[in-house]
């Protein structure tokens, strides 16, 4: 029986904990610019949120968040030309599978940066509609402006 035991206990040492269940994948997500020194590689499963995401992104580079911060998680593509930013409650993962669609699927990323629009209504709420013209007007993205309405 002690042996037995003893075989138990090594494999159990010498097994990998880890438990990936599948559809797993790992993506690239930039903390505020496309930079590789702000490159996190995060594990994005199928159920995974844009809220967990940004979360998860901020807490490996121990970024401390104020109250008053809105930190949420932007889809970039075309190299950038178009950027939207992802609703809180939406998955990524369904989101990204989307990027196979477009001519050029590299040229999509994910970007997790300071929302600021979203501080500045809460704290003004007259100039929300100045500010629904600024976003719809220099961005690029017809998203960006189905997520103002």
């Amino acid at each position: 029986m002690e042996r037995e035991n003893s075989f138990i206990t090594r494999w159990n040492e010498k097994k990998d904990t880890t438990f990936s269940p599948a559809g797993d994948l790992i993506f690239e997500v930039y903390l505020e610019k496309k930079e590789p020194e702000n490159c996190c590689l995060i594990k994005v499963s199928p159920s995974m949120r844009s809220t967990e995401l940004a979360d998860t992104a901020l807490g490996m580079r121990n970024v401390t968040v104020g109250a008053d911060d809105f930190w949420t998680t932007f889809e970039v593509i075309e190299n950038g030309e178009l950027e939207r930013p992802l609703h809180r409650s939406e998955k990524v993962l369904e989101q990204v599978l989307e990027w196979s669609a477009l001519d050029c699927p590299r040229s999509a990323f994910l970007i997790v940066k300071k929302f600021a629009w979203a501080t500045t209504v809460s704290a003004e709420k007259g100039a929300v509609q100045n500010h629904y013209t600024y976003l719809c007007t220099f961005s690029y993205s017809v998203y960006l402006f189905m997520f103002c309405l």
